[in-house]
């Protein structure tokens, strides 16, 4: 059986997004917005619910790449806004419902918590992710963090189009 990791990772970055705070935080906050950049150019199928009201549950659902048998395995990512502040800061908890690397195991992994903070920045947005809790299975964080820093290039590219 496997056990539950003893410590957690952190991953931390920042980005300047050449768009206004405003629409930096809908593209968080907005179902329409998160189904067009969060699972990745290679998402298929992608459907969000998602209200930023604290309390409420979200889900973002996607059919992934292709895997080695040919399938699109459905994967997903769910959990509740724990405080939302408009175009100022955003923060929920974050359950899995995809193998990740570190969670595919018997035992069920804890939530996780993501950060988000949006400030005006030499014309653009600057966005502060921080995301906690990552169980430390070694490489983590550094995989986590480039993962997510190629979403935020998908989003980047959805926020110029915009």
């Amino acid at each position: 059986m496997d056990e539950q990791p003893s410590t957690y990772a952190e991953v931390h970055l920042t980005r300047l997004f050449d768009a206004p705070r405003e629409r930096v935080y809908r593209a968080f906050t907005e179902p329409d917005d998160l189904v067009r950049w969060i699972w990745g150019a290679e998402a298929k199928n992608t459907v969000a619910t998602f209200e930023a009201r604290v309390g409420a549950p979200y889900t973002i659902y996607t059919d992934n790449a292709w895997d080695e048998d040919g399938k699109r395995p459905r994967a997903g990512m769910r959990g509740l806004v724990l405080f939302a502040e408009p175009n100022e800061h955003l923060v929920y908890s974050l359950q899995w419902d995809a193998d990740v690397g570190y969670n595919g195991g018997p035992d069920p992994v804890l939530d996780e918590i993501v950060s988000v903070r949006f400030a005006d920045e030499d014309g653009g947005t600057r966005m502060e992710y921080h995301h906690l809790g990552v169980p430390d299975v070694g490489n983590s964080a550094a995989l986590h963090s480039s993962s997510i820093d190629s979403t935020f290039d998908d989003l980047a590219k959805l926020l110029a189009h915009a």
